[in-house]
């Protein structure tokens, strides 16, 4: 059960039960590596005092392979460090966006592909860097361009850019539609861009 469930089935609370759950991790002897191929890293927050730990989980088997206190790269050395002693070689992994994490994970298992975890606050993440990414391509491409007219199809577009194209309509003010195909055709960087963010949405 997840820690929510136990929560209203027990009806304690929760930091009550991530207690409970990080003393009986305590008990257990660590798992053995060789067979570990595939991870996910992540991070809980424990208790009032703002305390973190960092889990590393085997992700063909779904156990818990190591639990260390903090975050980030501190929080991960002595896994890396058992993790080499033991020889395993790592095929993927998988984090959340944190930096301290994917910092660790290019240190330590360079080249090994690095892929992030479908969480809703992931994805909302990733969608937040495309369209910040989309509006500097089109500010940087509207100082490039010397002819005015193709300057001009390019201002007033970043809403247009990073709303979702099915919320894309003509109004009484503007065809949002037509504005958006004639940036987007008048420059072929910010369409790839634009392309590219709506198949990481759909994703």
């Amino acid at each position: 059960m997840t820690f929510s469930d136990v929560v209203e089935a027990c009806g304690l609370s929760w930091d009550t039960v991530a207690e409970i759950d990080q003393r009986r991790l305590k008990r257990l002897g660590r798992p053995e590596l060789p067979h570990l191929q595939r991870l996910a890293i992540d991070e809980v927050h424990v208790g009032k005092l703002h305390r973190f730990l960092t889990l590393v989980y085997d992700l063909d088997s779904g156990a818990i392979v190591s639990v260390s206190k903090g975050r980030g790269q501190k929080a991960l050395t002595a896994f890396f460090s058992r993790r080499k002693r033991a020889g395993v070689c790592i095929r993927v992994v998988a984090t959340d966006m944190a930096g301290g994490d994917i910092a660790a994970v290019r240190k330590h298992l360079w080249p090994t592909p690095l892929v992030f975890d479908p969480a809703k606050k992931t994805t909302r993440h990733v969608q937040r860097l495309m369209n910040e990414t989309l509006s500097q391509l089109r500010r940087d491409s509207s100082r490039e361009l010397q002819d005015v007219q193709q300057r001009d199809v390019l201002k007033g577009v970043r809403w247009l850019l990073v709303k979702n194209p099915e919320n894309v309509k003509p109004t009484a003010r503007v065809d949002e539609r037509s504005r958006l195909a004639a940036a987007l055709t008048r420059n072929e960087p910010l369409a790839q861009a634009y392309d590219l963010k709506d198949e990481l949405r759909l994703f």
